[in-house]
Formats: C-alpha cells, sequence, structure tokens
C-alpha cells in the first residue's frame, strides 16, 4: 500500500461513516442553519476585530477524478490567503509514519481473533478482489477500523481518486504558503479508535456479504452525496447524517465536539494572518457546524461565489 494514500485514506473515514447509514438503527437529526439559497462550499469570515477577511472551504476527502472540481474563485481565495490550515499539518514528515503506525493493532491481537474461521477467509477473499492496493499479508496487524475504512472505498467506482486536502496542500505549497492544522495525528487516530469495535466488526461482516438491493442502496445515497458536493449544496450533504447510526459512529465526538475545540485555534490564527481554513464539509452545518460557531462568537459568515 503507498503510504502517500494512507491519511486521505484516514481523512476518508469520516466520509465514509456519513455514507454508511444503510446500517443505521435510528435516524438523529440535524438542524439545518444554512440558508437555502446559500449554495457554496467557500465562506468568507471578517469582523470582530478580525484586521483581514479569513476563508473556510468545505472539502470532501476523497473523491473520483472526473468528479473533482476547482473554481476561479476558490483558487483567488485560497491565493488571497497567507497560511492555509487543514484538519491536520500534511506536510509533517513524519505524519505519514504516525498514521501508518497508530492504524496498526499493537496489542498482539490478530485481525482474525475478531471472526470465526470461516468468517476472516471470506475476508481475505474480499481484500484479494476487490482492495489490490493492499496485500492480504498485511491484514493479520490491522485494526478493524482500518479495514473498515479500506472497505469503504469501494463504493468509488472510478480507478482514479483525487484528495482535496491533498490538492490544496500542494498548491499552497507551490506558492510557498505555511501549511498548519488544527489537529494533530493523535488527536485524529484517537476519534477513530473511540469507534465502537464490535460495531466496526459487525459492519464488516455486513459490507462483506452485502445483498444487490442493500448495494444498489448505498451507491445511490454516496452519487447523492456527490451531486450534493459538485452543487456546492452543504444543505443536500447534511441529509447523509439523517440517518448515522450511534453503534459505531459518535457524531459527539466525530463532529460536534472536534468543531468546538476548533473555533478557539482558528480565533488565534485569525487574528494573526489571512487563513484558508479546509475541513470536511459535513463540519460546516449545522447548529454545531464551524459557519454557526463562527456567527455565534461574533463572526460576519459570508457564502462566496
Amino acid at each position: 500500500m503507498k503510504k502517500k494514500i494512507i491519511v486521505p485514506l484516514m481523512l476518508g473515514l469520516f466520509s465514509f461513516a456519513t455514507i454508511s447509514s444503510i446500517y443505521a438503527k435510528e435516524k438523529v437529526k440535524v438542524k439545518k442553519e444554512v440558508r437555502q439559497d446559500e449554495k457554496s462550499l467557500l465562506w468568507k469570515v471578517s469582523g470582530n476585530g478580525l484586521k483581514a477577511p479569513s476563508y473556510v472551504f468545505g472539502t470532501i476527502h476523497i473523491i473520483c477524478q472526473d468528479d473533482y472540481f476547482w473554481t476561479p474563485v476558490m483558487d483567488a481565495a485560497l491565493k488571497d490567503a497567507q497560511k492555509v490550515c487543514l484538519e491536520m499539518k500534511m506536510d509533517d514528515p513524519g505524519l505519514q509514519m504516525k498514521v501508518a503506525g497508530g492504524l496498526m493493532n499493537m496489542n498482539g491481537k490478530k485481525l482474525n481473533e475478531y471472526f470465526t474461521e470461516s468468517e476472516y477467509k471470506n475476508l481475505e477473499n474480499y481484500f484479494k478482489e476487490k482492495v489490490a492496493m493492499l496485500p492480504v499479508s498485511a491484514l493479520p496487524m490491522m485494526k478493524p477500523v482500518f479495514v473498515y475504512t479500506l472497505m469503504s472505498t469501494n463504493m468509488f467506482s472510478c480507478e482514479n481518486t483525487k484528495s482535496y486536502e491533498t490538492e490544496i496542500m500542494e498548491k499552497a505549497k507551490g506558492d510557498d504558503k505555511e501549511i498548519l492544522g488544527l489537529e494533530s495525528a493523535e488527536e485524529q487516530l484517537g476519534f477513530l479508535t473511540s469507534m465502537n469495535e464490535d460495531s466496526v466488526v459487525m459492519t464488516i461482516k455486513k459490507m462483506m456479504t452485502i445483498n444487490p438491493e442493500a448495494n444498489d442502496s448505498i451507491n445511490h445515497q454516496f452519487v447523492e452525496m456527490i451531486n450534493a458536493y459538485k452543487a456546492q449544496d452543504l444543505n443536500g450533504i447534511t441529509k447523509s447524517l439523517e440517518m448515522q447510526s450511534g453503534a459505531y459512529m459518535d457524531k459527539e465526538v466525530l463532529l460536534v465536539n472536534r468543531n468546538k475545540n476548533w473555533i478557539s485555534k482558528m480565533k488565534e490564527m485569525m487574528k494573526k494572518d489571512k487563513v484558508f481554513f479546509a475541513v470536511g464539509a459535513a463540519h460546516l452545518v449545522g447548529d454545531n457546524g464551524v459557519l454557526n460557531l463562527l456567527r455565534k462568537a461574533g463572526y460576519t459568515v459570508e457564502a462566496v461565489k
């Protein structure tokens, strides 16, 4: 497995988890604070003592290459900013090793111990047939949440994918802009490993044996999310959160608490520089979304089109 794709895959888990609602047991309603006519992925943050505006951009961590888009307005905002801030400082030379190590089971428990003998054999066959990026020999040391992440990539019907974070980072480095991070690798890994392990294993088992009708439903949900993203419709993306399973994805931990933690860090960064923040689009919407929390903190937040 190529190391350079490990971090986008880990970031992508948060997107994949919102789409895996086919396994949900209950609906969780999400308040929609973004006006219907404000369809934008890019938002300007000003006022509240800021000397110059900063920007917040909603990403989708992994997307098919043909669906990837980047507008002149987005490019102008990125160029206008003095620094770029992602969820993690992705140009950290030690990041890939930290993430790779954090996704391996170091407590001595092997992956096959989570499954019956026949189930694990099915899992090996699944990876041989559908997850070509990883040799089966690497499976034993993997944490279930990493296995789930890799299996989730099968919802992509394309061979070539792109990462918004990687693309933005490369553009920023080309302009000699400093890359910042809202969280450390250890923090993000902590969020992933907080997912209920038994429920993750159960989901892996279901994904191996999913019937065609359920598979069509997942594909439909994923296509809907991609279409909403391409339409820059944050409310459309939010709909994928309305049937979220509390069994293995804790929305409070993976979204709400992180959003609240980010605001104080964003305040300090924006005081000093014009910053282009790029975080998962699911973090932007809702009463406890980044956009609304910034408004509550006294800033003016406006869609940039």
